[in-house]
């Protein structure tokens, strides 16, 4: 499950920069200057509007992808940072009844 939103996540994010690429800015800015109006040509007259609701239709994906990913990884009980040794450790030592070793460079 995992694996497959992270998938999800980066074809919605590159789909999502090569909307917001196409689209042709107010003032012109770099849009014009890199063919900004390439839009219209390959989408015809109403680009415009399907760029913009394409836009707000994936960064609603994207958020909603963005929740999930945090609500899956904030139940795993890995510390990132620790590596699995050390969480599965703690568990070892919760399950026994056994208090932590401390560590004595951490000064705890």
């Amino acid at each position: 499950m995992f694996a497959i939103l992270i998938t999800l996540h980066v074809i919605v994010c590159v789909i999502l920069v090569g909307l917001v690429l196409m689209q042709q800015g107010d003032g012109g800015g770099i849009a014009g200057a890199f063919g900004g109006g390439m839009a219209e040509s390959f989408l015809g007259a109403k680009a415009s509007k399907f760029l913009t609701k394409g836009t707000a239709v994936l960064a609603v994906l994207f958020f909603v992808i963005c929740i999930s990913l945090t609500i899956l990884t904030g139940k795993k009980t890995e510390s990132l940072f620790e590596g699995p040794e050390a969480a599965n450790q703690e568990q070892v030592e919760k399950a026994a009844g056994a208090e932590p070793v401390q560590d004595e460079a951490k000064g705890e």
